[in-house]
């Protein structure tokens, strides 16, 4: 799934980008969320009915639509921050979600041929695109991504670092 490794990277870089600390690895997650929960499900459970021998039924796909949804995804993002330490979970959540976010960002800049997601579901049905980029356009960031997922990852590290060696240059001396 390219576009998971796209929206994978570009967590990333805008976790690094923004100064997060600790977050990072959650706004990765929160930005494959939803092709976690909305897509891949169905690419499985389609694959499986093919091999068997069945066609994939329609209801497959639409049981699985909310979790790529905001509204299916403020729900799972609230039960995955459960799984962290009281004190920790608002900023689990709001990292999850801002992760998510920022998924439905980068999808809504794409063309689909069925007119873009509901968005708003469960309030409308009406679907939301901006329409700018082909779906497949992320075969072509992949590289581009890796690279600068890799240089500010390793200016991050220097940086870390420097900070690391001036604090102990000027620490006092232990007595």
């Amino acid at each position: 799934m390219p576009d998971l490794i796209t929206h994978g990277l570009s967590g990333h870089l805008s976790g690094r980008l923004v100064g997060l600390k600790r977050g990072v690895v959650l706004l990765v997650i929160g930005n494959c969320l939803p092709d976690l929960l909305g897509r891949l499900p169905v690419r499985i459970f389609g694959e499986a009915n093919f091999r068997w021998g069945h066609f994939a039924e329609p209801y497959w796909y639409w049981m699985w639509v909310p979790g790529h949804l905001p509204a299916g995804l403020l729900l799972a993002c609230y039960a995955l921050s459960h799984l962290f330490v009281e004190a920790r979970r608002p900023a689990a959540f709001v990292t999850l979600v801002a992760g998510c976010a920022t998924h439905l960002l980068m999808d809504s800049f794409q063309t689909h041929a069925a007119g873009g997601e509901p968005v708003f579901w469960p309030l409308s049905w009406h679907n939301f695109e901006i329409g700018l980029v082909s779906p497949e356009a992320s075969l072509d960031w992949i590289p581009w991504l890796c690279a600068a997922s890799v240089a500010v990852e390793l200016a991050h590290q220097a940086l870390r670092r420097y900070r690391l060696r001036a604090n102990r240059a000027s620490a006092p001396p232990a007595a």
